[in-house]
């Protein structure tokens, strides 16, 4: 059973329902970070050093990023953590330089990273030199003192300005052996566009050597325990049944722990009662559709939104033709936007022929 790793302050609400805040404990994710961690320990070919994350909204993909740049310190990196985007270079170097000035900074003795004291001249960034030399300026000067550098970037997609030349730099530095790690994270379509095969898309051809890492739903038995242990050892009773319950109502989504057991945690005192948890229950679903489900059906197209309206009509799982026949269209139209659907991971086929939705009460919302 999965050792969970309880909250010091124990009338502290345990549970962070916040996109990208780190939670307290990565129920679930134990074996990645595990790998992850070995990877910086490890040299430089570790496959692990290089990783693209990939799953739908509320799976936890920030919250890695961010455990993965914390690791890092532990074994001598600055990590550089940026969002896709327009400013994102910019961004990639206002991190970089802040992160890196009591180093790279005149003649000033300091002890970092388990390093030992030492002092080096002034680094003068130019702006007018390209990215890639830019950043290979600051790479040998860290690397020079055994310092690493681990970038992250959320949200990728495949014409954010400033990917391209970063992906390449990073290329270069690998076969350089230079001290340097690189970590990925979107949404599976978005990850789905960046590895295909296309003109937009030649200079990403390195991504697909990476290790894929996919992120899915967490085991029932796994969130009971947590849901058991952390309520019952801060002084809120909770009963072995009741923890299931609580557990069940997730349906293994890694944001839904969080909001269930907020919104739980918050109505209930020492005893936690059914009401309670009814309560709670109800808010994390209204809080999910708000959070999750409004923005995820913004990314997707009209005629997207019409197939999964149509699934939402019948007891699930349901069949293609099923929902063929609702939205009178063909064949060949149907399995277009199946096949579209199942790429971005809102829905996914249990058994051949047939649908479901992935994000728990995504159902009920559509309704």
């Amino acid at each position: 059973m999965t050792k969970v790793t309880k909250n010091n302050k124990s009338q502290e609400n345990p549970f962070n329902p916040s996109f990208g805040e780190m939670p307290h404990s990565f129920l679930g994710r134990e074996d990645i970070i595990e790998n992850i961690r070995v990877a910086f320990e490890n040299n430089l070919n570790d496959p692990y050093r290089t990783v693209l994350f990939s799953g739908m909204r509320g799976i936890g993909k920030t919250i890695i990023l961010e455990k993965i740049a914390e690791i890092s310190l532990e074994f001598g990196f600055v990590s550089v953590n940026i969002t896709a985007g327009n400013s994102m270079v910019n961004d990639l170097f206002d991190q970089l330089f802040e992160r890196t000035q009591h180093i790279l900074s005149k003649k000033r003795k300091i002890k970092s990273f388990s390093i030992k004291q030492f002092s080096i001249e002034f680094f003068n960034d130019d702006e007018t030199l390209g990215f890639r030399t830019r950043l290979e300026r600051v790479l040998s000067k860290l690397n020079d003192l055994d310092i690493g550098l681990l970038i992250t970037i959320d949200e990728i997609y495949k014409t954010a300005p400033g990917l391209p030349d970063i992906i390449i730099a990073y290329q270069h530095y690998k076969r350089e052996r230079r001290k340097i790690a690189l970590m990925l994270a979107g949404l599976p379509k978005n990850v789905s566009d960046i590895l295909s095969d296309s003109e937009e898309t030649k200079n990403f051809t390195f991504l697909r050597r990476a290790e894929r890492v996919i992120l899915k739903n967490i085991d029932i038995a796994e969130i009971e325990q947590l849901y058991f242990s952390f309520f019952n050892e801060s002084g809120k009773k909770l009963s072995s049944e009741d923890a299931q319950f609580m557990a069940e109502a997730t349906k293994g989504y890694p944001f839904m722990i969080q909001l269930v057991g907020f919104y739980v945690w918050r109505t209930s005192h020492h005893i936690v009662s059914t009401i309670d948890i009814n309560e709670g229950i109800a808010k994390a679903k209204e809080r999910l559709g708000v959070l999750v489900f409004a923005a995820s059906l913004n990314d997707i197209s009209e005629k997207d939104l019409s197939f999964l309206k149509a699934m939402a009509a019948f007891e699930l799982p349901v069949a293609t033709s099923d929902i063929q026949a609702k939205m009178g269209v063909s064949h060949g139209y149907v399995q277009q936007y199946r096949l579209r659907l199942l790429e971005t991971e809102m829905i996914y086929s249990p058994s051949y022929g047939k649908l479901d939705f992935s994000i728990p009460y995504l159902k009920e919302y559509l309704l």
